[in-house]
């Protein structure tokens, strides 16, 4: 709610995301399961955040929204889930001991068409999307893992205004990475 206040922010989203093990009949794989408000996630990737089947509900209980590399690992076809398989999502809780698994049951709701390249927050072939609430319950924390941000303007001036007054605004609680000061990097 602080960023949106923000001027020249367009919208902003929490990302949670832990690494787990997703079941599906008698197939593993392992992806990143990631929390998103579905419906500002969508419109800040309206072009990549896309069902090539199914739907993407846009509920609090819409079901799981699978990258194209966890429904198909191998590109030939042999599916591990579809649309309205129920997958059994695993996560290894370390902050309790002894660690402990935890289950969540989900169906399929959609499969991304597939997105290609390397994927820092965007998505992801290889991800597997939850909405925030069900990410929150599931994995037992409010903290997320980074705040998606996307703004009026992709001019070095507005990028620098925006990552200076959110950092005024959380102090050292937050490090602000621009996508255009990554690529520089890179």
């Amino acid at each position: 709610q602080i960023i949106n206040q923000i001027e020249d922010v367009v919208a902003s989203t929490p990302i949670l995301q832990k690494a787990c093990i997703i079941e599906s009949g008698d197939q593993t794989v392992t992806a990143y399961v990631v929390g998103v408000d579905f419906p500002v996630y969508s419109e800040i990737y309206a072009s990549t955040f896309v069902a090539e089947t199914g739907e993407i509900s846009l509920s609090s209980d819409a079901g799981v929204v699978l990258g194209k590399r966890v429904s198909d690992p191998y590109q030939n076809g042999t599916l591990v889930a579809d649309v309205g398989d129920t997958l059994e999502i695993i996560w290894t809780n370390t902050t309790v001991r002894p660690a402990e698994n935890v289950t969540y049951s989900v169906a399929v709701g959609a499969v991304l068409g597939e997105v290609g390249g390397l994927s820092i927050v965007s998505p992801s072939d290889s991800a597997v999307y939850i909405p925030i609430e069900q990410a929150q319950s599931f994995f037992g924390t409010e903290e997320c893992d980074r705040i998606i941000v996307k703004i009026a303007s992709d001019d070095t001036q507005t990028i620098d205004k925006i990552s200076d007054a959110i950092e005024e605004a959380f102090g050292d609680q937050v490090s602000v990475s621009s996508s255009t000061a990554i690529l520089s990097t890179i």
